[in-house]
């Protein structure tokens, strides 16, 4: 496990543990809640400037932030709203619309902050993006099902290349072939072309009969 792993668990294993909510701990170091999201994500690191007061905020000593693996951490529910958005590719409006939030709200929300959403709204937004959470792997499976085979059929009865479907689909080279043989994750808006793309060329070949989902 890398110390860059070791270091985004740690501090939300501390976190959780001294009851802070993202935004409490931005504060205390001067930060954005949005940059405390990244660190526990290992979408970035503190520099070195913010170490001291970070493991003074978290009371634990350097080397156990640095060095010592974190055991599963404890499950914070309000975690939901960014697994929606981090997996599924939601955004906070779409969010918002879902939960009848605000879209200022729902930007607290996916930063792990519900101090911003009044009372009588948070019930109703945690059981909106619970459904979320549930139904959209569903719906990602299925999906990457009929990907596989609408490029299964191109390629063996068309001939069709990876490249043609990259150049067609406005992927980057070589990328449409990672996620087909290692199984490497597109972005949303990728995969969502890609699907078009696919289904376009499916219609184009077989005609107008060839709707995927019957």
């Amino acid at each position: 496990m890398e110390i860059k792993d070791i270091l985004a668990a740690n501090i939300r294993r501390y976190r959780l543990e001294r009851k802070y909510t993202q935004r409490e701990l931005a504060d205390m170091l001067g930060v954005s809640p949005k940059t405390v999201s990244k660190w526990e994500t290992g979408g970035g690191v503190p520099d070195t400037l913010q170490l001291v007061p970070l493991v003074g905020a978290l009371s634990v000593s350097l080397d156990k932030l640095l060095l010592d693996p974190a055991p599963p951490p404890p499950q914070d529910p309000r975690d939901v709203f960014g697994r929606v958005t981090r997996y599924y590719g939601l955004t906070a409006g779409q969010v918002a619309m879902a939960a009848e939030l605000t879209e200022a709200e729902a930007e607290a929300a996916l930063a792990n902050d519900l101090s911003a959403i009044p009372k009588e709204k948070q019930q109703l937004a945690g059981m909106v993006v619970a459904l979320l959470a549930q139904t959209l792997p569903m719906f990602v499976e299925k999906k990457h099902i009929l990907i596989t085979n609408l490029w299964c059929r191109l390629r063996d009865e068309c001939g069709l290349s990876y490249e043609t479907v990259e150049k067609y689909a406005l992927l980057p080279p070589g990328k449409f072939k990672l996620l087909m043989e290692k199984g490497k994750d597109l972005l949303p808006r990728e995969e969502e072309n890609l699907f078009v793309a696919l289904f376009a060329l499916e219609r184009i070949f077989f005609g107008a009969d060839c709707f995927p989902f019957e």
